[in-house]
Parts: C-alpha cells; structure tokens; sequence
C-alpha cells in the first residue's frame, strides 16, 4: 500500500503542477485528461494534451507509459515529450472498471492535494480499459478532456446525475454514514455516453447503477429544481412526460435508532409537457394522472433503495441523516441494522399545468 501511495504521489508530482499564468504556455503540454488503468500488476499512466493549432483546430497529443513506481511512469512519460507535462489544467481523472475496484484513494487524494489542481476536477469511472478508451477514442477537432468533462457537466445541469467533482467525491469518503459515487461512462456506437453510476466502499468500486435508475437516484440524492422524468399511466393506457420539477427529499425517523422507521417524503410540483393518451378532457383526468405518479415513483423507489441496501452500499446518505438525527448513533452498529431496514417513500404529485400536449 505504501509503494501504491508513493507511486501515484510521485507521479503527480511529476506532472509538473503549473498553471498558465506562471508558465509560458509554448514551454509547458497541458494535460487535461489522465486515465489509469492496471498491467500486470503495475500501473499504466495515459495523458491527454490538446494541441490548439493556428487555424484555430484541435490536435490531441496521446502518451502513455507502464510503471513499478510513480518515478518511473513520470520519467517514461517525459522522455516521449518535447515539453514538460504540466497538471495545473486537468480536468478528469478516469479510471477502467479493473482499477477502480482495487481502489482509488490514493490516486485521486495525490490531485486532492495538488494545489495546482482545481477543486471542480472530475473523476469518472470508464466501464472497460481507459487506456484503450482514450487512445481508440479520438474525437476530431475536440479536447477528449474537455469533452467528457462537459458531457458529465451538462447532465448534472440538466439534474440527469447529481453534481460531482473530486471534492465532493471525498467529502463523502470521509462523512460517516454515506458512501461515494462517480458517473460510470461508456461507449455505443462509437459515442461516448452516461451510462450509470459507479458505486463505491471504503474507496473500492463495488457496483453500479444503470442509467434508468439515475433520474430517480438524483431526486433521492439532492432532489429536482428543474427536473424532467416519464411515468407511466396505467389506468389510462398512457405515458407522461413530466418538466419543469420542483422536489425536495425529506427523511423522517421514527422509533429507536437500533430499529428506527425510515420515511422520505417528496412533494413534487411539475407541469405536464407531453401525455400519450388521450387528450380529450386531460383537465379532469389530472387527479388520477398524479395518483398514477406516486404510485410508480413510489415502487420504483422503494425498489431503488432495497437494491442499495442488498449490496449494504448507502450512496443516499441515509445513515448520515441518521447520525444527525439520533444522538446515540454509531457507525458500525448502524451498518448491521441498515440493509434490514424498512425505508418507505411517498410521493405527494402536484401537477401546476398542463403545458404542451400531444
């Protein structure tokens, strides 16, 4: 373990921590993407470095090297460079799925700690080899860096995946009573995508969520201001698309803290922007449209959560909540008790409007 930290540190150390204002930016490569993945055991380091040319094009510059020792990879890498790799405009650090389940602490905590590096730096988690990723995915004319920054960026904008960075990232390692998370990235088609997220203990990948639980991760996690998601209406035979999203999740306990009950409660307001069925009379078919709505969002809830505590993962942060609300709780006494525990969800749906129909 102590090699491991002393191999990343190094490494870091490595890429020189610069920022542009302190560096003429013809003497330095701006890394802006570094994917580790493992190799026999050892560590392989893959850097990014977006070339912006005359014309005002892109060209990314692609080095990759394979080390016992932090020192090692970092030397190998600036033997391949006319100039020294520079870290101080990075932004995310990708991990293959192989790497991120041997953990990745030490890695992420030698950025934590770099001064050069900004605090919004992302981590992400890559469903394959990175190395391979990122050297077989190479967008024209785009910083592959930047790219994946803005796809994970925007989805967070867009209350798709909660907002994440490496602070965030080990503001929850380090909370009691809440685990970590990172968006877990794939590709289709050749097109890089969101393609769930990537679940983890004490620093360790130990499983995922699929993209169609992430709308409902999210607005259990942090809640919906301008949120959007599709229910289904089964008594009327239809779909609903909801927008415009107000919800705030507040948890509620009751009984004692060694078997407390467990309750969210969720009042959504929303409009409704398209409905598949019929439309004719929609203003009185309202009450039973937003019944149908809890109805779904409920079990699929309640069914999110009791996968979460069937692998004892609390990504949520009910046992954080727990913490503050009971004043004799304990840590190691409470993750025997969470994956029995009965957490209810009740959704209170108030549609505003009917907004566009179709």
């Amino acid at each position: 373990m102590k090699r491991f930290i002393s191999l990343i540190t190094i490494f870091s150390l490595l890429l020189t921590g610069c920022t542009p204002d302190k560096e003429i930016l013809d003497d330095i490569n701006l890394v802006t993407l570094i994917g580790f993945e493992r190799v026999d055991r050892q560590t392989q380091g893959t850097t990014v470095v977006p070339q912006y040319q005359p014309d005002g094009s892109i060209n990314n510059d692609y080095f990759t090297a394979v080390g016992e020792f932090g020192k090692d990879i970092g030397q190998k890498l600036n033997l391949q460079t006319q100039r020294p790799l520079a870290s101080g405009k990075i932004e995310i650090v990708l991990f293959g799925k192989e790497f991120a389940e041997g953990g990745v602490i030490e890695t992420s905590d030698a950025f934590r700690r770099d001064p050069s590096v900004s605090a919004n730096l992302k981590l992400a988690v890559y469903d394959g080899n990175a190395h391979d990723f990122i050297m077989e995915h190479r967008l024209p004319n785009q910083d592959l860096g930047m790219a994946l920054t803005r796809l994970i960026e925007q989805n967070s904008k867009q209350e798709t995946f909660p907002p994440t960075n490496i602070h965030l990232f080990f503001r929850a390692f380090f909370t009691e009573g809440k685990d970590s998370f990172l968006p877990l990235l794939g590709v289709k088609e050749r097109n890089v995508y969101l393609k769930g997220i990537s679940l983890f203990k004490k620093g360790k990948m130990v499983g995922e969520l699929p993209a169609s639980d992430l709308y409902l991760f999210t607005l259990l996690h942090n809640g919906f201001k301008n949120g959007s998601l599709v229910a289904n209406v089964k008594e009327l035979k239809g779909q609903v698309s909801l927008g415009h999203i107000d919800a705030e999740p507040k948890i509620e306990f009751k009984g004692d803290v060694d078997s407390p009950e467990v309750t969210y409660n969720i009042n959504l307001k929303a409009v409704i922007n398209e409905y598949s069925g019929d439309i004719k009379g929609i203003e009185k078919k309202v009450n039973l449209i937003e019944k149908s709505v809890n109805k779904e969002l409920k079990n699929k809830a309640e069914s999110l959560i009791k996968s979460l505590q069937e692998q004892n993962l609390d990504p949520l942060g009910v046992g954080k909540s727990a913490s503050a609300h009971y004043r004799n709780w304990n840590e190691k006494e409470w993750n025997e008790i969470y994956p029995d525990l009965k957490v209810k969800v009740n959704f209170n749906t108030n549609i505003l409007e009917s907004g566009v129909m179709r």
